[in-house]
């Protein structure tokens, strides 16, 4: 809250919301259950044992792997959903700019290490920069499999002294406290919306939370991203929705150009993971709440407060109603990624209230069948999240 409050008070939220930074944080009840940890009796030690002043984005590459006893949801884009699950993961932290790169594994074996690693250091050459060195603890990262690759490629290795975590306190750190946010996201989703988002999205919002801390302002008015990029760019920030937020995207029938039964909704509903790491950062993964299926999706309304939940178990229409419409649709992004006005709407001046269904009548609605596709052969192992091109249709 204290950073929230810290980049009101330096604009990134706009003149209006300046007043953040001076008034008294509000408890969250999901703060509270994701973040509550025993007070401190003695000032921390715990510190990395690498001088960063010095270094330059790539120059040095801390990694560390965190382990979950909850399966993970592994995302399916066609076919029928997997049954592999995701067991761990790994984090890459650049030290010169707090820069976090994280993959989710089946596994914490030394082949999924490395492939991590090599999908990391393409990921840093989009960027035009080269990793140099990896500091780690031992385990996996001291396999001859992993020290081999790093041989290849002409890249030093450091290692931690035995049960010596501290050495490695960079990724240590970061580590705890990503785990820390994507833990209250995805708690503070189960509250709102219980009977659909389970513990089993953990990989979604662990990929969430790192990439808002990467497109956050630091001190320097810098994010971790332009600083490991070396571009300025405008904030990022307002591509980022509520995690597992309700999201309505526009039947693909009609994106086609096609018809569909007057009387059959415009739109299905979904659960926002988060933006495409495959996309523009304005393009979010939808899950589907029909058919467990991932897919990337333009056509899209946001409802980050919940409130078309809240009003089916209240039996209320939100007063918001005609705003989720005009000021969180999405724009449509072509196939060169330029923005193109897709839902231009004037604003409404002092709208009807839409009647409120009964409990009966909305009994006696019939729901929308699921979107039917052609089985997928495809039975390789997933390597990363996502790993292969998506489908533009939400199954």
């Amino acid at each position: 809250m204290a950073r929230v409050q810290q980049l009101a008070h330096d604009g990134i939220f706009g003149p209006s919301y300046k007043s953040i930074g001076a008034c008294d944080p509000p408890l969250c009840q999901a703060c509270l259950l994701g973040k509550q940890h025993k007070r401190e009796t003695t000032p921390s030690t715990a510190q990395g044992s690498i001088d960063i002043s010095h270094l330059n984005p790539g120059m040095c590459v801390s990694g560390d792997q965190l382990e979950s006893s909850t399966p993970g949801l592994v995302p399916t884009y066609q076919g029928s959903p997997t049954t592999y699950q995701y067991r761990a993961g790994t984090l890459f932290v650049n030290h010169a700019s707090h820069y976090l790169y994280f993959t989710p594994h089946l596994s914490t074996g030394a082949q999924e290490a490395i492939a991590a690693k090599h999908r990391f250091e393409l990921h840093a050459m989009s960027f035009h920069r080269t990793i140099q060195c990896y500091h780690t603890d031992n385990g996996v990262f001291r396999t001859k499999l992993f020290r081999d690759s790093c041989s290849i490629r002409g890249q030093g290795t450091c290692f931690s002294g035995v049960n010596a975590h501290h050495q490695n306190g960079i990724a240590e750190r970061y580590i705890h406290t990503i785990t820390e946010r994507a833990r209250t996201m995805l708690i503070h989703t189960m509250i709102n919306w219980p009977n659909i988002v389970h513990e089993n999205l953990w990989p979604y919002a662990l990929c969430h939370a790192v990439a808002v801390h990467n497109a956050t302002p630091g001190v320097s008015r810098l994010s971790p991203e332009e600083t490991f990029s070396g571009t300025k760019h405008s904030s990022r920030l307002s591509d980022f929705h509520t995690f597992g937020c309700p999201i309505f995207v526009f039947n693909p029938n009609l994106q086609q150009g096609n018809k569909t039964p007057k009387w059959k909704p415009r739109s299905l509903q979904g659960v926002y993971l988060g933006p495409s790491p495959d996309h523009a950062s304005s393009v979010p993964l939808v899950l589907s709440t029909q058919t467990g299926l991932v897919s990337p999706q333009y056509h899209v309304v946001f409802d980050d407060n919940f409130s078309t939940i809240h009003c089916l178990q209240e039996d209320k229409i939100p007063t918001h109603w005609p705003t989720l419409f005009i000021e969180l649709a999405t724009f449509y992004i072509d196939e060169d990624f330029n923005n193109t006005n897709f839902y231009i709407t004037p604003p409404i001046q002092n709208p009807p209230s839409p009647p409120t269904l009964s409990t009966n009548q909305r009994e006696e609605s019939s729901p929308l069948s699921p979107l039917q596709r052609e089985p997928s052969n495809d039975t390789n192992l997933p390597e990363s999240l996502p790993q292969r091109e998506p489908s533009h249709d939400l199954h």
